[in-house]
């Protein structure tokens, strides 16, 4: 598994979460009484201030990660060659290393 797909999951599973405890929240909402009003409304406070830093968190991560690709794009354009011999290379020790494995 990448790290995109675990970033991609991960962010997944804490909205289905986020989205879980406000249903939870809402199931909640029977006149219970004043101290369970006042557990749900920390319960809510808690949930948004969690949503937000989740949505900061979202947020930076795929900045970082268009940053890196713009980064990668601009080397590839900077120094074609470079990369297809630095490519070449690991394709030719990649192949030898399998190459030897059949032999043994």
């Amino acid at each position: 598994m990448t790290q995109s797909s675990s970033i991609d999951q991960l962010i997944e599973e804490l909205t289905a979460f986020v989205r879980n405890g406000e249903a939870l929240l809402k199931a909640l909402d029977t006149d219970a009484g004043e101290e369970m009003h006042e557990a749900r409304k920390r319960a809510q406070e808690s949930l948004a201030a969690a949503k937000e830093r989740f949505t900061r968190l979202q947020d930076h991560l795929y900045s970082e990660a268009r940053a890196a690709v713009d980064a990668g794009e601009t080397y590839l354009r900077a120094l074609p060659w470079k990369t297809i011999a630095v490519a070449a290379g690991i394709g030719f020790l990649v192949g030898a290393l399998l190459n030897r494995g059949r032999s043994e």
